[in-house]
């Protein structure tokens, strides 16, 4: 029997790995813990190095979160594994314009962006403001007084409650002042 030359501890659990593969092999959460482990550095030292809050690196390892193709990139970057976490995120196919694919792909450009990182940061962007708007976080800038009744309309008042409650919890993790 094979020992294994490295044991992670895992949502609560010692996991023997007798070697890379096997462990890339695992869920997102176990490859982050994984990875991170690789390079010896804890949640919190990560979390500085991406500027991402310690809670969130802390719920995407016990699987209790799924992080945005913007923030997978983040740990990639830091944990040097390009990807080695993105590669199993579910991506998909859309129809646009020319037009509009050829200014995504100069304003990408201008920034030093693959078109898709460009395209899911735009997107990721967008719906977040729509849904802000929505659940009356921020005011309308994007969706119409129309649109967001219609949308608010479909959801109970503790439903709309609770979806607002989540999101502002959502923003209060991501931004700088929780980070640490």
């Amino acid at each position: 029997m094979k020992l294994p030359s490295l044991v992670l501890f895992v949502r609560g659990q010692i996991v023997p790995v007798h070697d890379s593969k096997a462990a890339m092999n695992e869920t997102f959460a176990d490859k982050l813990a994984y990875l991170r482990a690789q390079k010896g550095l804890t949640q919190r030292e990560l979390a500085a190095m991406t500027g991402i809050a310690w809670s969130m690196i802390s719920k995407y390892e016990s699987g209790k979160s799924k992080p945005r193709l913007k923030v997978l990139l983040r740990l990639e970057e830091a944990l040097g594994c390009p990807g080695e976490l993105s590669a199993g995120a579910e991506l998909i196919n859309m129809s646009i314009p020319i037009e509009l694919h050829t200014q995504i792909s100069e304003e990408a450009l201008k920034v030093g962006m693959s078109v898709e990182e460009f395209s899911s940061m735009v997107l990721e962007q967008f719906i977040g403001a729509a849904m802000d708007e929505t659940l009356g976080i921020s005011p309308p800038k994007i969706l119409s007084e129309e649109r967001i009744s219609k949308a608010q309309a479909r959801m109970s008042p503790e439903e709309l409650e609770l979806r607002r409650r989540k999101r502002l919890q959502e923003l209060a993790e991501e931004s700088p002042e929780t980070k640490g």
